[in-house]
């Protein structure tokens, strides 16, 4: 490896979390345990080769054994990668299940309520109902694209939300046009001229 690392989780969230909010706190502790069961320790390294950069990553428990993830996913559907631009830089995906969400909001909402003024409320559990309907799975492709007359770099990002029915994506589509009532009637909807959202 060109370079390699270490990490203490337990000293880096101390200090991170030292002068944080205690409701802030304690549901950054709660997510940790909830990702990953007995999270200590982070080892792995950083290759440099002609035109890639490899990394790996290695989550340890306290005895210096492999960690597990124990939130509630699926496997990632090829189908949603495949739909991805075939040209993104960077890719994401994610497989998701109706209980993850079930298990975050149970896990936070405690704490959402306790620090959230009404407005806010609102707005978190609206976008509950929203996220709650993604239950199948989530990409994201990444592309910087140069723009030759200015000489100027942007991102590119095309975010995937794959939902088990049609009725799932119907209500996210619902949730959406709520929040955002300029958006385009279709299932391809336009966020900027950058950036979509493609309910499959």
């Amino acid at each position: 490896k060109d370079v390699k690392y270490f990490i203490n989780y337990n000293k880096v969230l101390s200090m991170m979390l030292k002068d944080m909010p205690l409701e802030t706190s304690m549901a950054i502790g709660v997510m940790k345990d909830m990702l990953i069961k007995d999270l200590a320790y982070a080892v792995g390294g950083i290759n440099f080769e002609k035109d890639v950069v490899s990394f790996d990553y290695h989550c340890l428990t306290t005895k210096g054994e492999k960690a597990k993830l124990t939130l509630p996913l699926s496997a990632i559907d090829s189908k949603i990668l495949n739909r991805l631009p075939s040209n993104s830089d960077m890719v994401v995906a994610l497989g998701l299940t109706e209980e993850l969400w079930q298990t975050l909001n149970a896990a936070f909402e405690p704490f959402v309520i306790s620090s959230m003024q009404p407005f806010e409320l609102q707005i978190y559990k609206k976008s509950m109902e929203i996220v709650t309907n993604i239950n199948k799975g989530i990409a994201l492709g990444l592309k910087t694209r140069e723009y030759k007359e200015t000489g100027e770099f942007k991102e590119e990002a095309t975010l995937l939300l794959q939902t088990e029915n049609e009725t799932s994506a119907e209500n996210i589509l619902i949730e959406v046009r709520t929040l955002f009532p300029t958006i385009e009637d279709d299932k391809n909807i336009k966020i900027n001229s950058h950036s979509r959202i493609d309910l499959t």
